[in-house]
């Protein structure tokens, strides 16, 4: 079984960067992308149908992330 699905989606982030001496920093980064599927084709080898997902379904593959870290350059 086969379940496809198509769906606009969105990515946003945000950085930072210090730089205490010149050749190290140290910086922080957040982001968001936020997609929803509501509805799905499902196949097998022999048929295929469309689901349409009622709103206590949809599948919601959003997701949060952030890192923080230490570069050096050379």
């Amino acid at each position: 079984m086969l379940a496809t699905g198509y769906t606009l989606g969105g990515n946003a982030g945000v950085s930072i960067e210090y730089y205490p001496v010149k050749w190290i920093s140290v910086g922080a980064n957040a982001g968001i992308f936020s997609a929803t599927f509501y509805k799905f084709n499902v196949s097998n080898n022999q048929s295929s149908t469309t689901v349409d997902l009622e709103a206590k379904d949809f599948e919601n593959i959003s997701r949060m992330d952030y890192s923080l870290g230490v570069r050096f350059h050379f």
